[in-house]
């Protein structure tokens, strides 16, 4: 009986489908800590998705380029809709994980920034997003588009 217990438990481990980029960015805790352009309860967490920079290689590049120019940052994942940084504090090396999940059928790109630990940032994460998107949008308006 333990065995058949055991085949089963294999056996559903087996058909549940690989994570998509989709379902990688998840909704904000509950802690002020986090910000996400994805629907949420709490309007304070709510920020504007960023809009496409027509194809989908030109706006990964454009967004790499911006955000490892800034300091302490790391690519940690790459797909070909989705990308996963983290940024460290200089002082006490917090470590932050900011999301991007493109949506060719929308013409956007969904954003989260999230404090690992503690409960307040201090508005660090909302600071960034408005940063990179500044930079993000200003290299649009310079490549025309």
């Amino acid at each position: 009986m333990r065995l058949i217990s055991i085949f089963i438990i294999i056996g559903t481990l087996l058909m549940v489908e690989p994570i998509s980029a989709a379902e990688k960015i998840k909704l904000c805790p509950a802690t002020p800590n986090c910000v996400s352009s994805l629907p949420s309860e709490d309007a304070s967490k709510k920020i504007e998705s960023f809009k496409l920079n027509g194809n989908l290689a030109n706006t990964q590049s454009v967004l790499k380029d911006i955000i490892q120019q800034m300091p302490r940052t790391q690519l940690i994942e790459q797909t070909d809709n989705y990308l996963h940084f983290t940024f460290t504090s200089l002082i006490f090396r917090f470590v932050d994980d900011v999301e991007f999940e493109f949506n060719e059928n929308e013409n956007k790109m969904h954003v989260r920034s999230a404090s690992r630990v503690g409960r307040s940032d201090l508005g660090v994460n909302a600071n960034r997003i408005a940063e990179i998107r500044r930079l993000y949008d200003e290299r649009l308006s310079l490549l025309g588009n």
